[in-house]
């Protein structure tokens, strides 16, 4: 299969990343449920998307049997290259905004790199708040 040029893209709400329970962003009041489903408080109606982009690139893997680096590169370079921003985001390159995360080998996040800084670590399970305010990041405190 030719993966050249496919993006992969997660259109997730701020419910992202959220652990199974009820929560309230705004006005709107909505439940994490253990199949990984964002609800309307108390109804089946969806409140959108929170599927991670880890998750898509290992879909992606398993539909479409490309390598483990075709399927990175979908989520990660070709986006960038896309957005014409590919000598800041989507490399590891020299003078590159040294953004990244760590995978295991079943491409599980363990963790995640602003700035060359670590912002989230899976073994300790914390955000530093701090150091995601100091990169500037909009949105992310209303999870954190």
């Amino acid at each position: 299969m030719n993966t050249t040029g496919i993006v992969l893209v997660t259109d997730a709400i701020t419910a992202m990343g959220l652990p199974i329970g009820s929560y309230k962003v705004g006005q709107q009041e909505f439940e994490v449920t253990p199949e990984g489903r964002a609800f309307v408080l108390g109804t089946k109606t969806l409140i959108g998307s929170i599927v991670t982009m880890d998750k898509c690139v290992k879909h992606f893997l398993e539909a479409t049997n490309c390598s483990t680096e075709e399927a990175l590169e979908a989520g990660t370079r070709h986006p960038a290259e896309m957005l014409g921003i590919a000598a800041q985001k989507g490399t590891l390159d020299y003078n590159s905004d040294a953004d990244f995360i760590l995978l295991d080998d079943e491409l599980n996040v363990q963790a995640t790199y602003i700035a060359g800084e670590l912002v989230w670590d899976k073994v300790k399970g914390n955000h530093d708040k701090r150091a995601i305010q100091r990169k500037g990041i909009s949105g992310f405190k209303d999870i954190v």
